[in-house]
């Protein structure tokens, strides 16, 4: 049944015959959907997706008709879908649309925080927090971050201190599989020794010594492969300063692939 007045209820059709119908969750759904499109066509409209300055007019133009294209269909959607008058479509299209609202429009075109908005939409410590919060720039060129670093620099030290943690949990991985293998086979080993034991009549290990036998093994190898900081630490070479009268030369050199260049650094 058409109805041409709001109404509630979870029994409609939104766009498509027999959808949701009478299912429950395919209402909820359907409450979701027009709840994150009318947010979509909110965030289209105070979107600049499009770089003026690294594309052409024409391409530029093309693009930004595209999306708007995009953004009256998807508009378009909500409308006929409030048009089948039942309440929770509504009131669904219209939070989204508020949620829209709120969020895509606390930045300005310029890409500076709307601060009179934020600071009358939020309390006073959230808007702090929120202003605080650097910008994205569209036309900022992307860089290399070391992400191992606090300041996001590479250097020679933090990249030996990263290869090593790598190499040590790789060690230990390694250990642990072989460890766990190890311990099978010689648990295996063990009962059948004892199976042999007990059809040839001789004494037998009790289940106790076995387990603790095997336990020694796994533990001993362990120990025996596992990496020794000192070790590693003792064959590290100290930086010394020259003796009177002579001089130093410390160097370091790196190469680039994709460039094909390569730069070398002496210090005397």
């Amino acid at each position: 049944m058409q109805h041409i007045t709001f109404f509630w209820g979870t029994s409609t059709e939104i766009i498509f015959p027999g959808w949701p119908g009478q299912s429950l969750s395919c209402y909820i759904l359907a409450l979701v959907s027009v709840f994150v499109i009318s947010l979509l066509v909110e965030w289209l409209s105070h979107a600049r997706l499009v770089n003026y300055s690294t594309k052409t007019d024409i391409t530029a133009g093309f693009l930004q008709t595209l999306m708007y294209g995009i953004r009256m269909a998807l508009a378009y959607l909500v409308m006929l879908a409030v048009m089948s008058f039942n309440v929770g479509v509504f009131l669904a299209a219209v939070a989204g649309y508020s949620a829209g609202f709120l969020v895509f429009d606390l930045c300005l075109p310029s890409r500076d925080w709307n601060s009179a908005l934020v600071r009358n939409s939020f309390l006073p410590d959230d808007a702090n927090l929120i202003l605080n919060l650097p910008q994205l720039s569209l036309n900022r060129d992307d860089t290399l971050c070391w992400h191992f670093d606090k300041r996001g620099f590479y250097s020679v030290r933090r990249g030996y201190k990263v290869a090593l943690g790598l190499k040590e949990r790789t060690v230990k991985l390694y250990l642990m599989f072989f460890g766990l293998v190890s311990w099978l086979l010689m648990s295996s080993a063990c009962f059948l020794v004892r199976r042999n034991c007990v059809v040839h009549g001789s004494a037998s290990w009790v289940a106790v010594d076995m387990v603790a036998w095997v336990d020694n093994f796994a533990n001993e190898f362990r120990m025996a492969n596992e990496p020794s900081h000192k070790e590693i630490l003792s064959h590290q070479s100290i930086w010394k300063p020259p003796k009177l009268g002579g001089f130093k030369i410390n160097y370091d050199a790196s190469f680039r692939l994709r460039s094909s260049k390569a730069i070398v650094v002496v210090i005397i």
